[in-house]
């Protein structure tokens, strides 16, 4: 393309610094961006992909690092600045599951973790976790393992 041929004109410009080098780079640069734009047709739509995966991914990193805490829809529709509706849409997409379901999975993820390395109680654990109750906890713990929280832990400990 052109691009490079305005570019060097540029370059030139700017070296020989001769009168009114400013506005000819001013110049280029509009025409630089004209053909950009005439190319672009196609990457406005992946730009929104991409800004949508970064929300997706701040998203996923806020619920790793939050887990704990009460976490809505809400609450993560206001730290991307989308309706919570899109924004649960995107994150199934983004990662194949909603973020509420993600949620409970990291919660199970971490809840094994400390059946298996601390003499916490399960309401303790329950607790810990963010779930709303102790019972909440052994139900979605149940069905997502097979188990419950006290299975988990006495068959953990007879094999280790």
């Amino acid at each position: 393309s052109n691009v490079y041929a305005y570019l060097n004109i540029m370059l030139e410009e700017i070296s020989h610094k001769e009168a009114n080098y400013e506005v000819v780079c001013q110049n280029i640069l509009e025409v630089l961006l004209t053909c950009m734009l005439r190319n672009s047709h196609l990457t406005i739509i992946q730009d929104r992909q991409m800004i949508l995966n970064r929300e997706c991914a701040q998203i996923k990193n806020y619920l790793d690092s939050n887990y704990s805490e009460n976490i809505t829809l809400d609450t993560l529709a206001a730290l991307t600045h989308l309706n919570k509706y899109y924004m649960a849409h995107a994150f199934t997409k983004y990662a194949g599951l909603s973020p509420i379901r993600y949620l409970i999975q990291k919660r199970i993820q971490e809840g094994k973790f400390l059946l298996e390395s601390t003499s916490h109680s399960i309401a303790q654990i329950s607790a810990m976790l963010g779930f709303s109750s102790q019972s909440y906890f052994a139900q979605a713990f149940k069905k997502a393992t097979g188990k419950t929280p006290i299975q988990y832990r006495d068959e953990f400990s007879n094999i280790s």
